[in-house]
């Protein structure tokens, strides 16, 4: 990247403000990667070696369906690395005037994943993250339009759907927010063309 490329189209965030967005809404998003910054990454998204995500996963009443590939080995020289980075000092510097500090340990997005949805496929249904993540997750959308849905349980109640349009960043509370133990119901559908989506998360000591 030259010296003189911005990878996010903002300088700060307003982490007080996302931080009453969470705790009212559980989610919320904003645009964030410049369009040049975001190329890069879908480039080497395209790249990367992905492997099919279980079609389902749990078991009665907990059963999640899955149509999409995924990508947890990413080098260390990856840009995705860079990402993680710039993204984790942007969020720390937002945090220096958030009092009290919202979450239960220090924020460190230290688990990368990578998702790809093939056009027509039917996405993910209602579900929770797993336990083993805390704090924050963050998931940026690098291409492909797709409804992006938080609802109030499996069978999709109370349903409202986020803005995950390419270059936008969707913040979702995790356990160690704020003290709760909340993990948002969420799920992704209508994928009319390929979609690729970067996570960032925190795992549990």
């Amino acid at each position: 990247m030259s010296a003189d490329e911005k990878p996010f189209v903002v300088d700060a965030l307003d982490m007080a403000a996302i931080v009453d967005a969470l705790r009212t809404c559980g989610a919320t998003s904003f645009a964030v990667l410049a369009d040049g910054y975001r190329g890069r990454l879908l480039d080497e998204a395209r790249r990367q070696p992905y492997r099919r995500a279980r079609d389902v996963v749990g078991r009665g009443d907990r059963i999640v369906r899955q149509d999409m590939e995924v990508c947890d080995e990413i080098a260390h020289d990856s840009l995705f690395h860079d990402l993680r980075r710039r993204f984790g000092a942007l969020v720390a510097a937002g945090l220096e005037d958030v009092e009290p500090y919202p979450f239960a340990t220090p924020l460190d997005l230290n688990d990368l994943m990578l998702q790809r949805y093939d056009a027509g496929s039917f996405g993910i249904t209602p579900h929770r993250d797993r336990l083993r993540y805390i704090n924050l997750v963050c998931l940026f959308t690098l291409a492909g339009n797709a409804r992006f849905l938080v609802c109030a349980d499996r069978t999709g109640r109370d349903v409202r759907e986020i803005d995950a349009a390419p270059g936008r960043v969707i913040l979702m509370m995790a356990p160690g927010f704020l003290g709760c133990h909340e993990r948002p119901f969420h799920a992704v559908g209508d994928l009319s063309e390929p979609r690729y989506s970067f996570g960032l998360r925190q795992t549990r000591p």
